[in-house]
């Protein structure tokens, strides 16, 4: 995965097995790693490591980013880090999909969240953080499945809505009519006060 966005830089990728990598860091062996830009791992490691580390699991949070990109900001442009960043959470949501959509093949949905995403951030203007849109990923796919397995009617709720709810309602109709169709679902005003409420803090 980083190699495709990385592309030919120089740099070289080294996998190792965890043990491995725990068993050189207590040898002490800075030599090893003294040209290491950083070690990316799934486990945590001691304060006591010299070279910069990050668990992949915390590049969804801003701290992560950022330890992510002071590590990498010699080797790419931010323009690219967006990109690097959009397939970590890409894997993440695809691992998380995979276990729980029952007949929806993930690979297709995830491409069209991410389309979904995309037209929601070049209307709004949003900066979403890596935890903030695996978890839209979640939602939105387990949602599609949702609908499409639903037996019952959902009563619309007769409420009055704000401009900014009815603006987002409106944006969403646009942004969810090719899936509607596809999945031969229709997205009920439960579903998009749900969304909603995962958005409105992203909206200005």
């Amino acid at each position: 995965m980083m190699k495709s966005v990385f592309g030919d830089c120089g740099l070289d990728f080294i996998t190792m097995d965890y043990k491995e990598l725990i068993r050189a860091l207590d040898e002490n062996d800075e030599k090893s790693f003294e040209q290491t830009l950083l070690i990316l791992t799934t486990s945590s490691l001691s304060e006591g490591v010299k070279t910069p580390w990050l668990s992949m699991y915390d590049v969804l949070d801003g701290s992560g980013e950022q330890v992510l990109w002071d590590s990498l900001k010699t080797v790419i442009n931010p323009e690219r880090f967006e990109v690097l960043k959009r397939e970590f959470v890409k894997f993440f949501s695809m691992e998380g999909i995979v276990s729980r959509l029952q007949f929806l093949n993930p690979a297709v949905v995830v491409q069209e969240v991410e389309l979904i995403l995309m037209r929601y951030e070049q209307y709004y203007t949003l900066e979403m953080s890596g935890y903030v849109r695996l978890n839209l990923y979640m939602h939105i796919a387990f949602m599609f499945e949702r609908l499409m397995i639903a037996q019952d009617d959902y009563e619309e709720e007769q409420r009055e809505l704000s401009e900014q709810e009815q603006e987002f309602y409106r944006i969403s109709r646009i942004v969810f009519s090719e899936a509607e169709k596809k999945y031969r679902i229709r997205l009920d005003e439960y579903e998009l006060s749900m969304l909603y409420e995962l958005f409105k803090s992203l909206i200005k």
